[in-house]
């Protein structure tokens, strides 16, 4: 299945295949008229793969303002996101990739501190991590 693009992708599609304001301006009007771009598809399609890529909501907010999304939105969209979809995700990524972290996180603490907060995870996530590893139920 091919991903749902955005306003923005087909704007910039359109210009840099020559066409002009005016006919840029016709064909996004016909598009929202049959309704083929749906921002908010987009934006949960972009989200769900990054989340399974083990990406934080820094790192998809950036995605998304550079995909064209507005700021509002894209801010509500990762906001409707719940804490433990962040954390699940944050600690998979961690025990694909860095198995030995999770083993002892209080002695990677910033091991786990570096590599989360770049992959875009916030603190109080990592955080969270930190304490599921160190105390799983």
């Amino acid at each position: 299945m091919r991903r749902t693009d955005c306003r923005r992708e087909i704007t910039t599609y359109l210009q840099g295949k020559g066409a002009s304001a005016e006919d840029i301006l016709a064909i996004m009007a016909r598009v929202d008229d049959l309704k083929l771009i749906d921002d908010g598809e987009f934006i949960r399609q972009l989200i769900n793969a990054r989340l399974n890529k083990g990406y934080g909501s820094k790192k998809i907010r950036f995605d998304l303002l550079n995909k064209g999304i507005n700021r509002d939105l894209a801010a509500s969209s990762l906001a409707a996101v719940p804490l433990s979809a962040w954390i699940d995700s944050a600690g998979k990524y961690l025990g694909k990739k860095y198995a030995d972290y999770t083993t002892d996180p209080h002695t990677h603490r910033h091991d786990i501190y570096r590599v989360l907060s770049a992959k875009g995870h916030d603190s109080g996530t990592i955080t969270a991590v930190i304490d599921e590893l160190a105390h799983p139920e």
